[in-house]
Formats: structure tokens, sequence, C-alpha cells
């Protein structure tokens, strides 16, 4: 029994270097997503909790209550904005690096490069019966 890699002709493959891999590793990261939404989360229900404080008070009396509410809110929801940008910058450069792939010249692959033989069979029988990835006419 003799096992065959199907090769699609119409695919196209990108070649990729070792420091392309690793900018798409290092870009494919969600620390600043995840950063992002941590602190708008916690941000918001401060500042809400904060001004709902002032707001039930007859006379203003500035609390550690209020203060930490308001002031850990304001916080939050300037460092999600600031990690909010770093997402967006980090997504655009993953964009980036893919365009770069992309773009890269295409190769035309001889037929002969195409038949890869057989998996753990005898490959004599493969080269008679000629390339598996020309075009039919």
């Amino acid at each position: 029994m003799t096992n065959y890699i199907h090769y699609d002709s119409e695919r196209t493959d990108y070649t990729v270097t070792k420091d392309e891999l690793n900018s798409l590793e290092n870009g494919a990261s969600t620390l600043w997503k995840d950063v992002c939404l941590v602190s708008i989360s916690m941000g918001v229900p401060l500042l809400i909790n904060g001004i709902a404080e002032i707001k039930s008070q007859v006379e203003f009396k500035l609390t550690l209550t209020i203060f930490l509410n308001v002031t850990l809110g304001i916080i939050g929801i300037v460092l999600s904005i600031i990690f909010a940008i770093a997402w967006y910058k980090s997504g655009k450069n993953l964009g980036t690096i893919i365009k770069g792939i992309k773009n890269k010249p295409r190769m035309e692959v001889p037929p002969e490069m195409c038949n890869v033989g057989s998996i753990g069979g005898n490959t004599d029988s493969l080269k008679e019966k000629g390339s598996d990835c020309e075009k039919d006419n």
C-alpha cells in the first residue's frame, strides 16, 4: 500500500524567515488587550461608585472612600486608553509584517519538484507516473 501526499497546485505557500516568525509571535500577544480590558473594567465602576458617593452626600465632604474611588477610577480609565493605543499599534505592526510576507516575490516551482514521493513506500513507481502538479491544458 502506497500513501501519497496531496499537493494543491492552486495553493500559495509563503516563506517566513526566523525574524518574521518571531515578530509574528510577539505581535500576536494579547497582553495589551487583556490589560486594557482589566483596567477599564476596574476604572469605570470605581469612578461610578465615587460619583454616587458624592451625589449621596447632602454637604460635600471629601472622605477616603470618595478620594480613592475617584482617583483610582480616573487612573484606570487613563491607563485603559494608553493600553488601547498600544493594543492598536501592536495589531497594526502585525498587519505590516503579514503584508511584507505576502508581498515577497513569487517563485515558480518546476514540475519535477512537485512530485514529493510517497510516505514509507517505493519512490520508483512515482517517477514513472510523472509530475502530479502539472496542469492539464
